[in-house]
């Protein structure tokens, strides 16, 4: 960590990039003076301390160096957790660029000088030489600026003392009328007269995000399209066409807006020389900055550098997309259950947390202001840039917005990429902190003072304020971030309560039997650290209380304790879970798979019914070879099925044909053992004999030459000894209970009931204790079958997870799914072997160009003001984007974004047919329930009166139909007749019934409203496996596992509802797995939305 107040020159070093559209660069507005009033003491600091300026956005920055005057305001931080009061400036990031005036929006540092060392033309993409940088200034502002002056000093330019007790007055914003900003069809439009020229400049820009084809093969096609366009005759020489892909992505409107920020290799301080030059150092480790420019250029690249844009500004661009300002205010008019809890907004942290003026921030007070919650997450990955090169570590830091719903949120598009942490290492935790203090300035400022934005619905602009509610990561980055120890500390080993390490597999432990932490006196603990000046006081200051610095605590409502979530995914997953399946049963052998003589064994049989496994096409899939090294490595939502509805029908089978075999084995090694172990005391026992003899036997007589009697005379002992036999080894003693343990299945059955509660898309309170008194027994169930040496901390931090839903809602609101999507994205583009913070560069404007070029296709799309070739090409580069995997962003389209839970919508696809006559009987009787209407007949009954009404004998059959955001297809419309996606749970007469679709029809009647019928057949109830059933009982309806007759169905005259039901009627998909003569079935209620499915 850097030493705080260090002093440094008085200028700023401005350093440009490259620029983009100027109708897209934020700015500044104007704004009149106003002191605010004096500021309030802090509990946690000294009072007469007080905290500094906001500092301004980073739009007021344009140099990627950071100032000397956010050193001297380190100090000023360092002595102060809270943010000045609200009544100061408001900012407005969504003007075109002019030259900020200093003097009229009050930022508390000078303007800054244009640096001798400038940043065009670097960081290009891999394969590019042309200048393709992320921010940039037109030749005119840069003008305006170095017109400017630049004061000499200010207040506390020259000491290291502590500010003064106020700040000084600075001007209150006033927002003044904003020019309409550039849309995206304008930019489309503007980009050439000519349709065909456009469209090959969308198409080229296509194929490199896409396909990541090469700038160089992206110039060839441009300037093939050219000449042929010459050729053609149908644009003359004097065009402007572009014939090299970063003028086509200018004019597209296709450059992502992030600073890059040159950083110290060594401490990864920013650097705030403003004189910087080749031999410009780190002033904290004289680290040299820059490496050498190569022969032929006059730019030396710095040896680190990092991508960075605020919230601030990530959230202009994300207004400005139709419909997100409406989505991120639906929170208001969402209704709530007493009790239940389905989404962020109904856990405490969203009702309680507090904005600048003391009141809850979410409350219903604050005008029409824009209020947003938002979680932090950072997660690093392993990139692989080619075979030769050493490993390398990129993290991703990054905003989810929580008031969109999940429809929404789980979009990556929707996800707001922050920055990213250079490699080739992770940055240790106090490295880490340089990269927060940007960011935590940014989001201090959306608290205090808030932004003024332009949106489609608010033109002449909207304040717009955020907060951070929750650091979502895995456990290393988690206590990095907030200034906790790792799982190593004696005293606090657990981020949210005060079980030491000795106590983490007590039994208290494990059933959260120990108090919660305080947050203030975390933070009281992370400031005491900062304070401290060696080396050696904050090592034993940590070994002591477990803190170390951590920016985000400034933020005055972070509350470090409750707002740092233990991830659900990284804790409950890929923690507990694979440690149970992998650690316990495949490498302690309970489950085996075949001999090398092709005896097949319990692997076997687990494939055996995974092999048989019919579950819909939207979950995950297990591999075939599931528990070998051909199977691979699981992923979080493999896992995840495993234990929720794979493993809770597989593993009790397995145990119930295997255990007998196993414990039979036993018997046999236990005999070979004790027959091994006789043979060896029987063999030491005569050889103890042997040697006993020998010690007592009367001496030989003597054998001297110089009696020659004895000389022929070879008695039996004189003669050779024989060679005796090789000695048996001592036998290894088999285990007595063997691999497989009785219990296993039952307590394994406790952690399936109590994931599938945790991990539902919607809970109650008292479900929450249910699951965790499921999930205590579990993991005291676990130390008692495997022993303590098998626990690990994750066992104790999963006693939290009931806390943390209280806090967030379900789990979907707050757990990793959504950044380890983000990863894989970003591990999916072309990479160079690139290092010094290059490659996640190249990442970062990779991803926000392939998320902008998907806007503009979907825009082309539906544009009217374009042609019709325009659009066709338009919809087919949608279509080979491929169809998302679930159907939630389909039917959140469908819907205008309404309840997806409760929604019933046709899916692609009908057909006219006959109605079927089961059916048709069905709907005869349901028409003829009303006595107020005329009957109908059915053309099969008898007596029909002269002139009576009979029922229409046609109807529209759907091929598929979305319920409850799932896609149905029918066993009829199905390839190869599956019933995969057409195994369904009903509820009739409060009874639940489960079934197969066979079709889904609409019928209309005159006079009569229509009727959405699915057509079923039941399957009919077995009465095997009765003890494994009574099991399953156990844990209704959280386990909702029932056995069937295999490939038989209930006949007319069976008790069961008919055959035609209402489609409303249709609860949830099931999954089914055969097991001999018999069907077993799992309801996936609780799945019907996955956050690995949205696209």
């Amino acid at each position: 960590m850097r030493p705080r107040g260090a002093a440094g020159p008085s200028k700023i070093p401005r350093v440009d990039a490259g620029p983009p559209p100027a109708s897209i660069v934020p700015q500044l507005l104007p704004s009149s003076s106003t002191a605010p009033p004096p500021l309030p003491s802090s509990s946690l600091v000294p009072s007469e301390t007080p905290f500094p300026s906001p500092l301004p956005p980073l739009s007021a920055l344009p140099s990627p160096f950071i100032s000397d005057k956010y050193m001297e305001l380190d100090e000023q931080r360092d002595h102060s957790p809270s943010p000045p009061p609200a009544d100061v400036e408001m900012r407005d990031y969504s003007l075109p660029p002019q030259t900020p005036d200093v003097s009229t929006i009050g930022l508390p540092f000078p303007t800054p000088e244009i640096a001798p060392i400038d940043l065009s033309r670097l960081y290009d993409d891999s394969d590019d030489e042309f200048i393709m940088n992320p921010l940039a200034h037109p030749p005119q502002e840069q003008e305006q600026e170095q017109e400017q002056e630049q004061p000499a000093s200010r207040p506390g330019d020259e000491s290291e003392d502590p500010p003064p007790t106020s700040t000084p007055a600075r001007p209150k914003y006033v927002p003044a009328p904003l020019p309409p900003r550039t849309k995206t069809e304008d930019l489309y439009t503007a980009s050439s007269s000519y349709w065909f020229v456009r469209l090959a400049m969308l198409i080229t820009a296509f194929l490199h995000t896409q396909y990541q084809l090469p700038f160089r093969a992206c110039a060839l096609l441009l300037f093939v399209l050219r000449c042929i366009f010459l050729g053609a005759g149908l644009i003359s020489d004097s065009e402007d066409m572009p014939i090299k892909l970063d003028t086509a992505l200018n004019r597209l409107g296709l450059e992502p807006r992030f600073t890059i920020y040159p950083l110290c290799r060594r401490c990864h301080r920013f650097v705030q020389n403003p004189k910087a030059t080749l031999k410009e150092q780190c002033l904290s480790c004289e680290e040299v900055i820059f490496s050498p420019p190569p022969p032929g250029s006059k730019k030396p690249k710095p040896k680190l550098a990092a991508p960075f844009s605020p919230l601030s500004h990530l959230l202009v661009d994300f207004l400005q997309r139709e419909g997100m300002e409406q989505e991120l205010d639906r929170w208001r008019t969402k209704g709530s259950t007493p009790g239940k809890l389905d989404s962020v907004m109904c856990g405490d942290v969203w009702k309680t947390i507090k904005g600048a003026d003391g009141q809850p921030f979410f409350g219903p007070d604050y005008g029409d202001e824009l209020r947003i919650g938002v979680t932090l997450s950072l997660d690093w990955f392993s990139v692989h840039r080619s075979s030769f090169a050493e490993s390398h570590s990129s993290g991703a830091y990054s905003f989810c917005i929580a008031n969109l719903f999940p429809e929404l949120r789980y979009r990556p598009k929707n996800l707001l990429l922050s920055g990213m942490t250079p490699g080739p290492k992770e940055p240790t935790a106090e490295q880490l902190q340089e990269y927060l203090i940007l960011l935590v300035d940014d989001l201090i400022m959306l608290l205090e003072q808030g932004v003024m934005i332009r949106t489609p619905l608010h033109p002449e602009g909207r304040l717009v304020r955020a907060v951070l509610i929750g650091i979502i990561c895995d456990h290393p980055a988690m206590c990095k971030m907030s200034g906790f120890a790792d799982k190593g500390h004696l005293s606090v080993p657990c981020t949210y309560c005060k079980v030491t390490k000795d106590d983490l597999k007590s039994d208290a432990g494990l059933s959260n039997g120990f108090p919660a932490r305080d947050g203030d006196e975390h933070k009281r603990r992370v400031f005491e650290y900062r304070d401290l000046k060696t080396a050696a006081e904050r090592k034993a200051h940590f070994a002591k209380h477990g803190a170390h610095w951590a920016e985000v605590c400034r933020l005055p409502y972070f509350d470090p304790v409750r707002m740092t979530i233990i991830d659900p995914m990284h804790n409950l997953l890929l923690g507990i879970v694979k440690d149970h399946w992998y650690k316990e049963w495949i490498c302690r052998s309970a489950l085996r798979g075949d001999t090398k003589t092709g005896v097949k064994r319990e692997l076997d049989h687990t494939h055996q019914i995974l092999s048989s496994m019919e579950i819909p096409p939207w979950n995950s899939r297990l591999p075939s070879k599931l528990g070998e090294p051909a199977g691979g490595s699981l992923g979080a939502d493999e896992w995840k099925l495993l234990a929720t509805v794979f493993g809770p029908i597989a593993v009790p089978l397995v145990w119930d044909k295997w255990y007998a075999v196993q414990q039979a084995t036993i018997g046999k090694q236990q005999e070979t053992y004790q027959k091994k172990l006789k043979k060896y005391n029987d063999y030491h026992e005569k050889l103890a004999k042997e040697k006993a003899a020998a010690d007592h036997a009367p001496a030989p007589p003597s054998t001297s030459s110089t009696s020659a009697s004895h000389q022929t005379d070879l008695t039996p002992s004189s003669a050779p000894p024989k060679k005796t036999k090789k000695p048996p080894p001592l036998p290894t003693k088999p285990s007595e209970t063997g691999p497989m343990q009785e219990d296993e299945p039952g307590v394994f059955l406790l952690l399936s009931a109590a994931l599938n509660i945790l991990l539902a898309t919607s809970i109650t309170e008292a479900q929450i204790d249910v699951a965790q008194g499921y999930l205590f027994d579990y993991l005291k169930g676990f130390k008692r079958l495997y022993g303590e040496g098998a626990l690990h901390p994750n066992h104790h931090w999963a006693t939290h997870i009931g806390a943390q839903i209280r806090n967030y809602g379900p789990v979907y609101g707050f757990w990793c799914f959504l950044t380890e999507r983000l990863n894989k994205i970003l591990k999916s583009y072309n990479l160079n072997n690139q290092n010094g913070g290059e490659l996640e560069i190249t990442m970062m404007r990779a991803l926000g160009r392939d998320s902008q070029i998907l806007d503009l296709l979907r825009m082309v799309s539906s544009q009217s003001t374009e042609g019709e070739f325009t659009r066709s090409a338009a919809h087919r580069l949608l279509d080979v984007t491929g169809p998302t995997r679930g159907t939630i962003e389909t039917v959140a389209d469908l819907l205008d974004h309404d309840d997806i839970s409760n929604s019933l919508i046709p899916g692609a696809g009908c057909v006219r047919g006959m109605l079927p006559p089961v059916v048709r009987a069905v709907l005869v009787h349901r028409y003829n329930q009303d006595p107020q209407l005329p009957r109908v007949f059915n053309h099969m009954d008898r007596d029909i009166p002269q002139g009576g009404i009979y029922i229409v004998g046609g109807c529209l059959f759907y091929k598929s139909y979305i319920i409850h955001g799932r896609t149905i297809v029918p066993v009829n419309r199905a390839l190869r007749k599956s019933a995969v996606s057409a195994l369904v749970r009903v509820r009739w007469n409060q009874q639940l019934w489960y079934g197969e679709v066979l079709e889904i029809l609409t019928h209309e009647q005159p006079n009569r409203e229509a009727q959405t019928m699915a057509h079923m057949r039941w399957m009919k109830r077995s009465k095997s496996l009765v003890h494994r059933t009574l099991e399953w009982n156990k844990f209704r309806p959280y386990l909702d596992i029932n056995v069937f007759h295999a490939n038989t169905y209930a006949e007319l005259e069976d008790d069961c509802p008919p055959d035609a039901i209402p489609l409303t009627q249709i609860e949830s998909p099931l999954a089914r797995v055969t097991e001999g003569n018999n069907w077993i079935t799992f309801s996936l209620s609780s799945h019907c939305v996955s956050p690995w499915n949205f696209s």
